[in-house]
């Protein structure tokens, strides 16, 4: 569930302040205190402490939330540089539907540039070494 904080007038999801962050995971605690019988009172009262505590706790700390995955990651990595390289979609489109951020979206792109490059030279290295070989193995047969 994605409050409404996070598309209501939002490109990106990297535009949302760390106040309405807090105030977000409030109301999906009272949201979810709420289906489970308690007061929509009580349970905004109880989200409002569990924030503060939560603020008190882990306050001017980066918290990352990994995202539930349907596919790998590495799949899902290489199907966004395949729709990246042949101009599909830009960087922001690739954050804005992929639902990460714009800096891991550079990331992503960039270290599978990087991974694919590396294979690429090891196949070259690989087909230098096979004809190296072979070129031993006539040349120094023939004499």
């Amino acid at each position: 569930m994605r409050p409404k904080e996070f598309t209501a007038g939002r490109k990106w999801k990297s535009t949302v302040s760390g106040a309405e962050i807090t105030a977000s995971l409030a109301a999906v605690i009272g949201q979810s205190l709420q289906k489970r019988g308690l007061t929509e009172h009580d349970s905004d009262d109880i989200a409002l402490e569990v924030m503060q505590e939560v603020r008190r706790t882990y306050g001017g700390q980066n918290l990352y939330f990994p995202q539930e995955q349907g596919q790998s990651i590495s799949e899902r990595d290489a199907e966004i540089y395949k729709r990246y390289t042949n101009g599909e979609l830009s960087v922001q489109e690739i954050a804005l539907e992929y639902g990460i951020s714009l800096q891991w979206a550079y990331h992503i792109v960039r270290t599978v540039r990087v991974k694919q490059q590396q294979e690429q030279e090891e196949e070259k290295q690989a087909q230098r070494e096979k004809e190296h070989t072979r070129w031993k193995r006539e040349n120094w047969s023939s004499e």
